[in-house]
C-alpha cells in the first residue's frame, strides 16, 4: 500500500493520524519488543485485483478504528505499546491495540472457502501479516462476512427457507453486506434482520494516496461547512437574545414611567 500511494510512512496518515508517527516510534525501539509487533493494521491490506467494487463495503464490514490498531503477542510489549502511544499523544480512540497469542502469529488461520458465486472480505481482501489476518478473523469475522452486488442477489445465493417459515444463512456466512450503500441483513433465530446504512463508506484500502487524501479534503470540507452553519445558527441565537433583552429593558423603563405618572395623578 506504501509503494502505491508513494508516500511512505505519510501515507499511513490515511488509517488515523497517529499512525505515521507511532509506527516510525515503533520501529526505532523494535529491539525493546519481546515478540514480533505489527501495525498500524490497514498497511497489511490490498483490495485482490478484479474486485475492486468491493474494496468500501469490504472496508464497512472490517469496521470503523481497526484499520489504525497495532497488535503485540504480550503482556510486556502491551505495556511498552502504551507508553510509546503516549510519547506521541495518542487519544484514546488512536491506535488501539490488542494482544494476540504467540501461536496466532506464526500462520494464518484456515478460514473455509465462501460458498460457490459469493465473495466475503477474506476472498476480497489479501493480507500479508499472519498476526493482522489472524486480529481481523478473530475480532470483526471477516470469514463470516459476505460481500453482494445488491441485496436481491444476497439473497438469491444465501438465504435459505425452511419449512416451518424460518430462515438461514448458506455457509459459515453470519452477515451479508450489499452494494452500493452497504446496507446489510443477517439472520437471528430463523429471523431475517435487515439494516440500512446512511453513513457514507469510506475507501482507504488499496488506493493511492491522492484519492484518499481527495476524500479526507471532502470530508473535512462538509464538516467545515457545518461547523460554519453551526457557528452562523449561534450566533442568530445570541443576536436574538440580545435584542430580546433590549426590548425586555425598554418596556421595564416604559412600565416603571407609566408607573410613575399614575401615582402622580392619584
Amino acid at each position: 500500500l506504501q509503494s502505491e500511494a508513494g508516500g511512505g510512512n505519510k501515507s499511513l496518515a490515511m488509517f488515523g493520524p497517529k499512525c505515521g508517527p507511532l509506527y516510525e516510534l515503533v520501529q526505532r525501539n523494535l529491539r525493546r519488543f519481546k515478540g514480533p509487533v505489527a501495525g498500524p493494521v490497514g498497511m497489511y491490506l490490498k483490495i485482490v485485483n478484479g474486485k475492486e467494487k468491493y474494496a468500501k463495503i469490504a472496508e464497512f464490514a472490517i469496521g470503523n478504528g481497526n484499520l489504525d490498531r497495532f497488535i503485540v503477542t504480550n503482556q510486556d510489549d502491551l505495556k511498552l505499546m502504551e507508553r510509546l502511544r503516549e510519547e506521541v499523544r495518542c487519544g484514546h480512540r488512536d491506535c488501539s491495540l490488542y494482544k494476540i497469542s504467540p501461536r496466532s502469529a506464526q500462520e494464518k488461520y484456515n478460514t473455509p472457502a465462501p460458498p460457490n458465486g459469493v465473495e466475503t472480505v477474506t476472498s476480497v481482501v489479501s493480507v500479508d501479516n499472519a498476526m493482522v489476518f489472524n486480529f481481523l478473523v478473530d475480532s470483526c469475522k471477516i470469514d463470516e462476512s459476505a460481500l453482494a452486488d445488491s441485496k436481491e442477489d444476497s439473497e438469491d445465493k444465501l438465504l435459505n427457507g425452511e419449512g416451518n417459515g424460518k430462515r438461514s444463512i448458506r455457509g459459515k456466512v453470519k452477515k451479508v453486506f450489499c452494494l452500493p450503500s452497504g446496507d446489510f441483513w443477517q439472520v437471528n433465530k430463523g429471523v431475517l434482520n435487515i439494516t440500512s446504512n446512511d453513513r457514507p463508506l469510506k475507501q482507504t484500502i488499496g488506493v493511492d494516496r491522492s484519492a484518499a487524501i481527495d476524500s479526507a479534503k471532502h470530508e473535512l470540507k462538509a464538516i467545515q461547512k457545518e461547523l460554519d452553519r453551526n457557528e452562523r445558527e449561534v450566533k442568530a441565537i445570541k443576536d436574538q437574545s440580545k435584542r430580546a433583552k433590549v426590548e425586555w429593558n425598554h418596556r421595564n423603563r416604559e412600565f416603571a414611567s407609566l408607573t410613575g405618572n399614575v401615582t402622580k395623578m392619584e
